[in-house]
């Protein structure tokens, strides 16, 4: 049977979750109303699920599990290669959740985003208020 290790993260928008998931792997994402998806090789049921084959780990999903306080992760902890392959994909979820979050609260704020770019792994926004 797999290992899965819970990830530490803050995680609590759906919303934004999913927008992650969706340009990170564009129409490979598997969603629930509830935590009714079993990954692969384990008993864990979740709500959201990247499938191992879109990782590139060898045995191991990454599943999002919806709690009382937003999310839990459950990171492939099959083999050192599969652990580090869930803790990279990890990270680059967190930075897509936190870039949405951000824009939205931007948004809020009356600001557009006029220009994005990437450079070095970090996202940044050039943002123009209106008056």
């Amino acid at each position: 049977m797999s290992q899965y290790r819970k990830a530490k993260t803050v995680i609590k928008d759906l919303k934004h979750l999913l927008a992650a998931l969706e340009r990170l792997w564009p129409g490979q994402v598997r969603c629930a109303e509830e935590n009714t998806i079993r990954m692969s090789w384990s008993d864990q049921q979740v709500q959201l699920l990247v499938p191992s084959r879109v990782l590139g780990t060898g045995y191991d999903d990454l599943g999002f599990k919806r709690v009382e306080d937003g999310y839990e992760v459950f990171v492939p902890d099959h083999s050192a290669r599969d652990l580090k392959i869930g803790q990279e994909a990890l990270a680059d979820i967190e930075q897509q959740y936190r870039y949405f979050a951000q824009v939205e609260r931007l948004e809020q704020l009356g600001y557009t985003v006029v220009e994005e770019t990437e450079e070095d792994g970090e996202i940044h926004l050039e943002v123009y208020r209106g008056y």
